[in-house]
């Protein structure tokens, strides 16, 4: 079964919380009561009984102390990261949220390569995302050593049985014009972008061809000519849906197809997953 690692991550956070909540209890438990209520410290159990109560409440508040900010920090870290379920449930919205966002054609054919994705926001303050190797490698590929506090697009969950381990990051600066990718024009802008009849691009394809893509999706050159290297497929129809939560931007939803007319969102149903994505995220 495929845990992501946001959900690898709440797991061990969650793990960390239980076990100092019940070490707190444990401690907390040895300072009220007396010694020798353990009993004499003839033999060799009884003696290391009485040397671990002995250690504790010569060093329990300083420990207590110690748990106390650790239990505080997981616990913060759990709110932010997400409990799992509510990320199952998005994964299957976003798989229903599918089927009325490509042409009959493109649900036809492999999942693959007609996904909805979606991308959070994340900063400096979103700590799970300081500790990810993407966070620094993937943050100062750019210009002017833009780091975690410049602000990000990263993947947090994908429809279907579509690729769900990926690298991938795009630029939402404050500046909008500098955002980077349909998604970061979608989250600055607050409008839905969307792109048909893309040039198909291979590794032989030409320079004018690079060009018109990168131009029409808000992306570099250098990225276009990057992941033709990385033999990566590109998409020829896209759109991106900005979400707010409580009124406040929150991510994108990315609708991507290898057909140039692949993308074909209905109305009502984009309204319900919006709708709906905004209530499961604001657990």
């Amino acid at each position: 079964m495929y845990i992501s690692r946001r959900e690898a991550l709440y797991n061990a956070c969650w793990s960390i919380y239980v076990l100092c909540f019940s070490l707190i209890l444990l401690i907390a438990f040895i300072l009220v009561i007396p010694e020798d209520i353990f009993g004499s410290s003839n033999g060799f159990i009884d003696s290391r009984v009485h040397a671990a109560v002995k250690n504790t409440k010569e060093f329990g508040k300083v420990e207590l102390a110690s748990l106390t900010v650790l239990l505080g920090l997981s616990k913060l870290l759990c709110n932010q990261v997400g409990p799992s379920w509510v990320w199952n449930a998005i994964e299957g919205l976003l798989t229903e949220f599918r089927k009325h966002s490509f042409t009959k054609v493109c649900l036809e054919s492999e999942q693959y390569s007609h996904r909805v994705t979606l991308f959070q926001y994340v900063t400096y303050r979103h700590w799970w995302f300081l500790l990810t190797a993407r966070c620094w490698f993937k943050c100062f590929r750019f210009t002017g050593l833009r780091g975690p506090w410049s602000g990000w697009l990263i993947v947090v969950r994908r429809s279907g049985n579509a690729k769900k381990r990926t690298n991938l990051v795009f630029l939402a600066c404050d500046d909008g014009e500098n955002a980077e990718g349909l998604a970061g024009r979608a989250f600055r802008g607050c409008q839905t972008y969307i792109v048909k009849q893309l040039p198909e691009l291979t590794a032989t394809s030409d320079d004018t061809d690079i060009v018109e893509y990168a131009k029409r999706t808000y992306v570099t050159v250098a990225w276009v000519k990057k992941r033709l290297e990385e033999k990566k497929t590109l998409a020829r129809s896209l759109a991106a849906i900005p979400i707010e939560v409580d009124h406040k931007p929150w991510g994108v939803i990315v609708i991507d197809s290898t057909e140039p007319t692949g993308v074909n969102i209905q109305a009502n149903a984009k309204d319900v997953a919006l709708f709906m994505l905004g209530k499961l995220l604001k657990r």
